[in-house]
């Protein structure tokens, strides 16, 4: 299950990371409003996969990068998991990708 407040706090120290405002990723994906970038961001909601997609274009990041813990801070189990997870996952993100 994906924890929305982790995945929110992800997209915004990506999205500073980059030195990017709220309103530069607003017309990134061509939004109306930064409303649903800051719901993102906030854990309120979550962004639909082909916004994901761009996201993760824009920040230059992979999958893992937002929706998998870091390594560090992992027991082995959990650590064997997220190895055996990455190629599902990229997979999914891929299928995804293609249907845009």
């Amino acid at each position: 299950m994906i924890n929305m407040e982790v995945l929110g706090l992800r997209l915004r120290y990506f999205r500073l990371k980059r030195n990017l405002s709220v309103e530069q990723v607003r017309v990134y994906l061509q939004l109306e409003s930064v409303q649903a970038i800051y719901k993102w961001e906030n854990g309120k909601c979550l962004p639909q996969a082909d916004r994901l997609l761009l996201l993760m274009q824009l920040y230059e990041i992979e999958v893992e990068d937002l929706l998998l813990p870091t390594e560090n801070k992992l027991p082995a189990s959990i650590n064997t998991y997220r190895t055996n997870a990455r190629p599902r996952l990229k997979a999914y993100f891929y299928f995804l990708k293609g249907l845009q």
